[in-house]
């Protein structure tokens, strides 16, 4: 589903520069538990918010390598579609810096996937879809952390997809340990 939204606006993850690749499972509830974790690395965090019965249900999500500011990544999706989705499906997308609201925006899913280039037009027939796209991080994104809300629908307003990703760009602090004491 264009990658994602474009793996969520663009503000996509950071961390360190070592090669890591993350995976993401599909749990089947809507708030994490034992159960269903909220998936995170130490840069950013990913919960699935969707139910069940949602048109697209995610499989996993690998990202290598472990992104950084100025750098390219592969992101690959795993997801599938239970229920067509069709021309006039959308998103929208809230991003914020703390409480700050800094983007809300409603996408149409099917004109973003035509700029996408990822292979998937609509209709976006049921099935099993793997898709990938190498992107590159924007230096200018700030060393801030942002939460991003991302909920899709149909045309007739049914769940798509559901999802909430906390991204965070600050520096990390290291931690020394004590030489004799």
């Amino acid at each position: 589903m264009h990658l994602l939204l474009l793996t969520f606006c663009s503000l996509a993850v950071s961390a360190s520069a070592s090669t890591v690749s993350l995976t993401i499972n599909h749990p089947q509830a809507k708030i994490p538990t034992s159960k269903n974790p909220a998936y995170s690395l130490s840069s950013w965090s990913y919960i699935d918010c969707g139910a069940a019965g949602d048109a697209l249900l995610i499989n996993s999500i690998n990202i290598s390598p472990d992104p950084a500011l100025g750098k390219e990544i592969t992101i690959t999706a795993s997801f599938n579609v239970n229920k067509v989705i069709e021309d006039g499906a959308y998103a929208d997308v809230t991003v914020k810096l703390g409480l700050i609201k800094l983007l809300q925006k409603k996408f149409n899913i099917c004109e973003e996937l035509e700029k996408g280039y990822v292979g998937i037009k609509c209709p976006i027939e049921k099935g099993s879809y793997e898709i990938s796209q190498t992107v590159k991080l924007p230096r200018e994104i700030p060393r801030a952390k942002f939460s991003i809300n991302a909920r899709a629908y149909t045309v007739e307003d049914e769940d798509v997809l559901c999802t909430n990703v906390v991204v965070d760009f600050l520096p990390r602090s290291y931690v020394m340990g004590r030489v004799g004491l």
